[in-house]
């Protein structure tokens, strides 16, 4: 963009093509570059394209700890919280985190660590699959571990399931407040739709866009001009 930079060894014409040291190029571009010793390879990657990509299918963990990776809330009793191979959406043969003996519509589960204070300003797509032996709401939604989105779900989304098939839920989140860091779900405020199971697969959050996507487009490197 007009600007001079000096480079720690001088670019080489070499068959008539221009070499460039590549890491000092590539992080002037903001980029990360690593070096994988085995494959002989460099590895570019732009700092603005790594997206956050979290998965959980509960297949590969033995036991869940309550106040560790889940908390309940809305009157749950942690005795309803169990991993099962009753049901399972990923494989078919794996296991889902089963809520079993509920008894309203609030009780819910909130799995913890889902955002930091580095996911500030990004837009995220959560998603889960459910699964009921009977027909009921479920509301997918935000929440932090007090204060005010501790009861009442930052953002949420409400969808009907029909019984026994599973059913995809999704959440188009922006995180804008750092005291929302958990993931939860309840059966929605309906108290005449109430199931007392549920199963719960595939917690996936995954980044859509990036805080800076909306970034004034004067600010991004358009060209380099090696002289």
């Amino acid at each position: 963009n007009g600007k001079d930079v000096t480079l720690d060894v001088p670019a080489k014409l070499i068959n008539d093509r221009t070499l460039v040291p590549v890491r000092f190029i590539s992080e002037s571009l903001g980029a990360k570059v690593d070096w994988d010793n085995d494959a002989q390879t460099v590895i570019i990657v732009m700092q603005n394209s790594v997206k956050k990509q979290l998965t959980l299918n509960f297949d590969d963990i033995d036991i869940l700890e309550n106040n560790i990776d889940y908390v309940t809330g809305g009157g749950m009793s942690v005795k309803s919280v169990s991993l099962s191979d009753e049901k399972d959406h990923t494989t078919g043969n794996g296991k889902s985190v089963k809520l079993d003996g509920i008894k309203a519509v609030s009780e819910r589960i909130k799995f913890r660590g889902m955002f930091t204070p580095d996911d500030l300003g990004k837009t995220f797509k959560i998603s889960g699959w459910f699964y009921s032996p009977n027909e009921t709401n479920i509301r997918l939604g935000t929440y932090s571990d007090a204060d005010k989105y501790k009861m009442a779900a930052c953002q949420s989304v409400t969808k009907s399931i029909n019984a026994n098939e599973w059913t995809l839920i999704e959440l188009e989140y922006k995180h804008e407040e750092d005291i929302v860091a958990l993931v939860g779900f309840d059966q929605g405020t309906n108290k005449k739709v109430f199931s007392p199971t549920l199963y719960f697969d595939d917690l996936s959050v995954t980044q859509i866009s990036d805080s800076d996507d909306t970034k004034d487009p004067s600010e991004e490197i358009n060209d380099v001009v090696v002289t």
